[in-house]
């Protein structure tokens, strides 16, 4: 049975894992990210940059996630930053990014035309209303230890966590 690993403590990795994929750039003064582990090896990043309070943006790449990671990530934006919006750029013919947008429950509010490096920039947000991925864990039962972690200053860096990783 394989072991996973969802860590805060390494924001330099996390963007080396998410930029080497999704072909970004690493800029560690202005970013935070939180990984996923399985048995040892990296398997997915979210990296959240530009904040500005109300919103953030947020940068993906997985090999494969799980349901507590993924709540994990919604609960880090909605709940500990306390923004109303996540912002998500998609090049326009990035399909599959655009799916998974899709999945997680974002929604296309703009497009920029000729603005991505292969065509137009979809400019994906969710709200906090529109998240269906928070309050999960109530309804299984499950605790991803929030009570134990500390409110992130506006330099996005973790401070006074308790517990820097979960594994289950």
């Amino acid at each position: 049975m394989s072991r996973y690993r969802i860590f805060v403590d390494e924001p330099r990795r996390v963007a080396e894992y998410v930029a080497s994929r999704n072909g970004g750039i690493v800029d560690n003064d202005s970013s935070t990210g939180i990984g996923l582990e399985r048995d040892g090896e990296m398997v997915a990043g979210v990296m959240y940059d530009g904040y500005l309070e109300r919103s953030i943006c947020i940068h993906v790449a997985a090999q494969y996630l799980t349901r507590a990671f993924v709540q994990f990530c919604f609960q880090y934006a909605f709940g500990q930053l306390g923004v109303l919006k996540l912002i998500g750029l998609v090049d326009s013919d990035n399909t599959a990014a655009m799916l998974f947008n899709w999945h997680l429950g974002f929604e296309i509010e703009a497009v920029i035309k000729d603005a991505a490096k292969q065509g137009d920039l979809c400019i994906f947000t969710m709200t906090r209303e529109q998240c269906k991925w928070l309050n999960v864990g109530r309804r299984t039962g499950v605790n991803h230890g929030w009570q134990e972690q500390r409110a992130v200053n506006a330099g996005l860096h973790w401070r006074g966590a308790t517990n820097s990783a979960r594994q289950y």
